[in-house]
């Protein structure tokens, strides 16, 4: 006797209780969700990227400022910028208390399997404070201490980045982790589309106080504002020319082209201007 087969068909509803982040969303919301992703391949400007943070994005992961870190985190080589949601100006927290708990946030983030977790915001661990601080800085008023991590590891550059999401109790839903697992690669190649903001904003300072000998700020490229970034970190020439991958000549002569736009003479009046700089954003 021949047996056959019965093939039950999907219904394609899911099981109550396990329905993922895309079953939850309407057909108009899905067409927007889609729509946000297809919107990264426009994004090339600093302001089309905050754009896109502030309503795309905002309306499927609600966070109130995004910390975007970059770099070398075997050797603690990373950068970092802020921004926030509302488009309110963020000053940047003590770097000595920020950068070892960005640290610490990667190399959880490793040993959660390269997963994102979440996480409740507390002052009782070293560097809290300083990401609190920031984090009301960001939300005025509100009572929101949560935070959201996710990350991207570069296995060719060693230039791996780490996302930090600060915002409400709804980053630490089961959906937030999975949109986040969702819209992170879109996130990470809008971000490294465009130049950073900080240098932006440098470089959209008049071109005019290049030629002056007022100290007025200069327009520094993005590569030598990444040079002056590492300078102020106290590396020397060979060792920021292994870092950003090129010589130590090349470097040398980024920094005399940037002592010229800064009018300054040496190494700690260069640094000194480019924190003045940087602070003034």
């Amino acid at each position: 006797m021949t047996r056959t087969a019965t093939i039950i068909a999907p219904t394609g509803r899911p099981t109550p209780g396990t329905e993922s982040f895309l079953d939850r969303l309407s057909m108009s919301e899905i067409r927007r969700f889609f729509a946000t992703l297809e919107a990264v391949s426009h994004i090339r400007l600093p302001i089309e990227l905050l754009a896109w943070l502030r309503g795309d994005v905002q309306s499927f992961l609600s966070h109130e400022a995004l910390i975007i870190v970059w770099g070398d985190f075997s050797r603690g080589l990373i950068h970092y910028e802020i921004l926030s949601a509302n488009g309110t100006h963020v000053a940047r927290p003590d770097e000595r208390a920020v950068l070892p708990l960005l640290q610490g946030l990667f190399e959880r983030w490793i040993g959660n399997r390269r997963k994102p977790f979440h996480m409740t915001i507390t002052s009782s661990l070293f560097g809290w404070q300083s990401l609190r601080s920031l984090h009301r800085a960001c939300a005025g008023d509100s009572e929101a201490d949560s935070a959201l991590v996710h990350g991207i590891k570069d296995e060719r550059r060693r230039h791996d980045c780490l996302y930090v999401l600060l915002g409400g109790r709804s980053l630490q839903s089961p959906q937030a982790l999975e949109a986040i697992s969702l819209l992170l690669p879109y996130l990470d190649t809008a971000q490294r589309q465009v130049t950073h903001l900080a240098s932006a904003q440098l470089q959209g300072e008049k071109p005019q106080a290049d030629a002056s000998n007022d100290g007025g700020p200069a327009t520094l490229s993005p590569r030598e504002l990444e040079i002056m970034e590492w300078v102020s970190k106290g590396k020397t020439n060979p060792e920021i020319g292994m870092i950003l991958d090129i010589s130590m000549f090349t470097v040398k002569n980024h920094l005399k082209r940037i002592f010229k736009k800064l009018d300054v003479l040496n190494r700690a009046q260069a640094v000194a201007k480019y924190k003045a700089l940087i602070l003034a954003i």
